[in-house]
């Protein structure tokens, strides 16, 4: 952390779908905008910038909160697959990862990923997936995530392409 921009890390209430989606914007938004054509991010901005109510509730889901009370990173894991709600035995995935593109380098997604990471080993997991937005990948390959190929997750009437990664646990 640099001086002058503390956070704490925590899990995320259903209260705080304000805050988050707000983060969502501020990250998403600016952080794709080399990655993805804007008629791409014009269509799905009002969907990925919205939090997802059940994910807040999961006790999964953790928000980092800078000392001054604004939500600067988020992300979570969870049992089911995104979008489809399947389960699979021993796989977790991923889910709605992203950091305030303010508060870049410092700390905050490596952590949000580490406690994703030691709460799947201790549920019992071996494997994490990460559909993987592009320019993510480096991100997600840093704490061990290999590529499999492309994905194509459609965001409503939308294909958003990027990345499906996998970490053996």
């Amino acid at each position: 952390m640099s001086a002058g921009r503390g956070w704490s890390l925590r899990t995320a209430r259903p209260d705080d779908v304000g805050q988050v989606s707000a983060l969502l914007e501020r990250s998403y938004l600016p952080l794709w905008a080399g990655h993805y054509e804007a008629a791409l991010l014009d269509a799905v901005a009002p969907l990925v910038t919205r939090a997802n109510p059940r994910l807040l509730a999961s006790g999964t889901f953790f928000v980092a909160m800078s000392d001054c009370g604004i939500a600067v990173g988020c992300g979570g894991w969870t049992h089911e697959a995104p979008g489809t709600g399947v389960l699979e035995d021993g796989i977790g995935h991923i889910r709605h990862f992203a950091t305030d593109a303010d508060w870049l380098r410092l700390g905050i997604g490596g952590a949000i990923i580490r406690r994703c990471i030691a709460e799947a080993k201790v549920e019992g997991l071996t494997t994490l997936m990460a559909d993987s937005a592009r320019g993510a990948e480096l991100f997600y390959a840093a704490f061990g995530f290999q590529p499999l190929g492309p994905s194509a997750p459609m965001i409503g009437d939308t294909i958003l392409p990027g990345t499906m990664m996998r970490l053996a646990l």
